[in-house]
């Protein structure tokens, strides 16, 4: 169990989103907090790619369909805000997984920022509940 996959049952996030969101934090481990993490496009696509269907695989635009796929979920993750409850309080959080995404059509990276309040969040649920970040 990881902080992740309990803050992702709790906000909702899709397998793919979740797998998204991990990928992600494997690739700012080096980055100063709350900056900018470049990730390859073709890492999040293979996500998705695990989800194919064998003769979905042999589809001539396969590629094409993964980033656009990479290009939704990525979407999703910085439009669509997540609420939760806080423990022990009559709060209620609302924020959104991704703060930034900066991306080109067609580009082979894309750079993102993790929103703050989900990473202080997920920071939290990790100390609190003793387990790994992701």
């Amino acid at each position: 169990m990881t902080a992740l996959l309990i803050l992702s049952e709790a906000l909702g996030l899709g397998v793919d989103e979740q797998r998204f969101v991990a990928a992600i934090l494997r690739e700012r481990r080096e980055a100063k907090p709350y900056a900018l993490t470049t990730v390859s496009m073709a890492a999040l696509a293979s996500v998705i790619e695990s989800d194919l269907e064998p003769e979905e695989r042999l589809a001539p635009n396969v590629q094409q369909m993964l980033m656009n796929g990479a290009e939704v979920v990525l979407a999703g993750l910085l439009r669509q805000s997540r609420s939760l409850k806080i423990a022990g309080e009559s709060a209620i959080a609302t924020f959104r997984v991704l703060d930034e995404v900066r991306y080109r059509k067609g580009a082979s990276v894309v750079d993102v920022r993790i929103g703050q309040a989900f990473l202080q969040v997920l920071t939290r649920v990790a100390n609190d509940g003793r387990v790994p970040l992701h």
